[in-house]
C-alpha cells in the first residue's frame, strides 16, 4: 500500500509510483517523472534525531557519492512537515556480493564472470571505500547485503542512511553492524549505540570482503579449529584474532579449510595485507587502508595467465598448476565456467560444461494461463441436415458447441442441440448439467418433445438473435467453401414464441445444431 501525500523540502508534492522493495524499515518507491531516483518511506515515522541526520546527509551530497551510493538528496515530509523518507539515486541491475563470491549463485546471476572480473569488482568495492573515506563518514556496517555488484563489476553501496555522519558539532552514529564483518574491538558489545566508529574498523571489513571474493566465498575466520574444546564460532575468531590463513598458526590454532584456495594462490604483497588487516596488534589502529588494496589487487589483475585445460580458469603466473581444477576435480563443483580447449580434457566438470552449454538456450516465450473453454464462442454451426450454415460469432451466446472438444472430431460429426448456457442437452454427454457434480442439474421444460430431447427441431428456451454469415470454413477440410445459407445475407432465427405460427418446414429450416463432441 502506498503511502499518503507526501512532499519535498521546499514543499513540491511528490508522486510515488511502483513499489521496488519492502523491509523491516521501510519501502522503495519509484517517483513519478525522475527515472533515475527512488524513495524510501519509512513505516514508522523516524526520530527527530534520525530526521536531522536524513538532512545533513541530503547536504553533503557530492558527485563523487552520488556516483557510488545510494545517497539521500532530499528528505520527504507528510503534510504535517514531519519527516518520512528521503529520495535518493536508483540502483538498477546490481546484486548483492554475496551472490558473486558464492559459486552456485555466482553460476546463476554472473554466468560470464571468471576469477578476472572477481578480482576486479574486489578493486571497485575498495575504490567505493575510499570515497566514503575522503568524505569524512565511516560505513560502520560492513556487510555483504549493503553492497551490490553489476554485470560490468561496478559497486554500489546501499542503505547509507546507516552511516556514522559527523557535520560540525553534531554527530550521528552508526548503530547496527554484522557480526561477521565486525572488527574484534567491536565484538562482544551488546549495543553500538554511542560508540563512536573509525576508519579503521571499516578496514578490517573490507579485507574481510575481498577474501570472500578472491577466495569463492571462504571467511577468513572460518577453518579447521586445532585447540581444545569445542571450536569457535566467526565471531568468537574474529574477537580472538584467529586468522585461518596466518602464518602464525600456533597462535591461531586455525587450519584452512579443505577444498579451500592455498593462500599462496595470490600475490605476496596480498597476503601480506590480510595478515595485518586480521593482526591483533592493528585493532588500534594501522590496517591496510582501501588505496592499498586497489593498488595490490590491480597488481593480481596484471599477473594471471590462462588455464591450458579450462579456458575459463585464471590463476597467477608463478603457480605450477591451476589451482581451480585441484580444487573442482577434487570437489566435484564447477566454480567458472567452462571453456573447453582443443584436446583438453576437463575431468568431472566435463557433465557441468555440457549442462552449461544446454542452459544458455534461451526459454521460450511464456504464453500466459490457457483460458478455460469459452461457452458459446466461435465455431461453425451445422443445420438439422448436417449442413455448414456459418461461423457462430463472438457475441452470440445463444448456441455453442459441445463441452469444449472441437466439433470437427471423428467422434463428434453427429448433430447435437447445445442450450442456451452452452451445456449439451444430452444427458449421456458428459458436459450435460447432471453429469458434473459441481453444478446442480437443471430440470427439463415441462413440455418435453423432441426438440427438448435432443432428438429434432429448435433447442427449447432460445430466444436470442442469431447471427449468421454465409462464408464460413469446413472443419474437416482446409479450404473454405460457400455454406447452405446465401453469401452475401444476414438470416435472423426468431424466438420459439414469435415462429408459433410459422410452417413446420420453415421452422425447421431456421433450426440450428452443432458438431456433436
Amino acid at each position: 500500500m502506498k503511502p499518503g501525500r507526501l512532499l519535498d523540502a521546499s514543499g513540491n508534492p511528490i508522486a510515488l509510483g511502483k513499489e521496488l522493495g519492502r523491509g523491516g524499515e521501510g519501502a522503495v518507491f519509484d517517483v513519478v517523472g525522475q527515472p533515475d531516483a527512488v524513495a524510501k518511506v519509512y513505516l514508522k515515522p523516524p526520530s527527530a534525531q534520525h530526521a536531522a541526520k536524513l538532512s545533513a546527509m541530503a547536504r553533503m551530497a557530492t558527485p563523487s557519492l552520488l556516483k557510488i551510493a545510494a545517497w539521500p538528496t532530499g528528505t520527504l515530509q507528510d503534510p504535517s512537515g514531519k519527516v518520512a523518507g528521503f529520495t535518493m539515486p536508483k540502483v538498477g541491475g546490481h546484486e548483492p556480493v554475496f551472490k558473486l563470491y558464492g559459486p552456485k549463485l555466482r553460476l546463476q546471476e554472473f554466468p560470464t564472470a571468471d576469477w578476472r572480473f572477481l578480482i576486479h569488482a574486489a578493486a571497485n568495492a575498495a575504490r567505493s571505500f575510499s570515497t566514503v573515506h575522503a568524505a569524512g563518514l565511516v560505513i560502520g556496517d560492513v556487510n555483504h547485503g549493503n553492497l551490490v555488484v553489476g554485470q560490468d563489476a561496478t559497486v554500489r553501496m546501499i542503505d547509507c542512511d546507516s552511516f556514522q555522519v559527523i557535520q560540525g558539532s553534531s554527530t550521528w552514529f552508526c548503530e547496527v553492524g554484522v557480526g561477521t564483518h565486525q572488527p574484534p574491538e567491536m565484538q562482544g558489545r551488546a549495543s553500538y549505540a554511542g560508540v563512536v566508529r573509525t576508519p579503521n574498523q571499516d578496514s578490517f571489513g573490507l579485507a574481510v570482503i575481498v577474501f570472500q571474493l578472491l577466495c569463492i566465498a571462504r571467511h577468513p575466520f572460518a577453518g579447521r579449529y586445532k585447540g581444545a574444546g569445542e571450536p569457535p564460532s566467526i565471531e568468537d575468531a574474529i574477537q580472538a584474532s584467529r586468522y585461518a590463513y596466518s602464518r602464525d598458526r600456533p597462535r591461531t590454532a586455525m587450519e584452512p579449510p579443505p577444498g579451500s584456495l592455498p593462500i599462496g594462490a595470490l600475490t605476496p604483497t596480498i597476503q601480506d595485507l590480510f595478515e595485518k588487516a586480521f593482526a591483533p596488534e592493528t585493532v588500534r589502529g594501522g590496517r591496510p587502508g582501501a588505496d592499498q588494496w586497489v593498488a595490490a589487487l590491480g597488481e593480481l589483475s596484471s599477473d594471471l595467465r590462462v588455464c591450458g585445460t579450462n579456458g575459463g580458469h585464471y590463476y597467477r603466473k608463478g603457480l605450477s598448476a591451476c589451482p581451480w581444477c585441484a580444487i573442482e576435480n577434487a570437489s566435484g563443483i564447477t566454480l567458472f565456467p567452462v571453456v573447453f580447449k582443443p584436446g583438453a580434457t576437463v575431468g568431472v566438470t566435463g557433465m557441468a560444461a555440457l549442462w552449461q552449454e544446454v542452459s544458455k538456450v534461451p526459454d521460450p516465450p511464456s504464453v500466459g494461463r490457457c483460458p478455460p473453454p469459452a461457452r458459446g464462442g466461435p465455431g461453425p454451426v451445422f443445420s438439422s441436415a448436417g449442413a455448414c450454415r456459418g461461423w457462430r460469432q463472438p457475441e452470440i451466446r445463444s448456441v455453442g458447441l459441445c463441452g469444449g472438444k472441437p466439433s470437427w472430431h471423428p467422434r463428434h460429426r453427429a448433430a447435437r442441440p447445445v442450450r442456451s448456457d452452452g451445456a449439451c442437452h444430452r444427458r449421456d454427454c458428459l458436459h450435460h448439467p447432471s453429469q458434473r457434480p459441481h453444478q446442480p442439474p437443471e430440470p427439463l421444460p415441462a413440455k418435453a418433445g423432441r426438440r427438448e430431447a435432443g432428438l429434432g427441431g429448435a433447442p427449447a428456451g432460445l430466444g436470442r438473435t442469431t447471427t449468421w454469415t454465409g462464408d464460413c470454413r469446413d472443419p474437416s477440410r482446409s479450404e473454405p467453401h460457400q455454406g447452405s445459407a446465401r453469401p452475401s445475407s444476414r438470416r435472423t432465427r426468431q424466438a420459439p414464441a414469435e415462429a408459433a405460427g410459422a410452417a413446420a418446414g420453415q421452422a425447421a429450416s431456421r433450426t440450428t445444431w452443432t458438431a456433436s463432441p
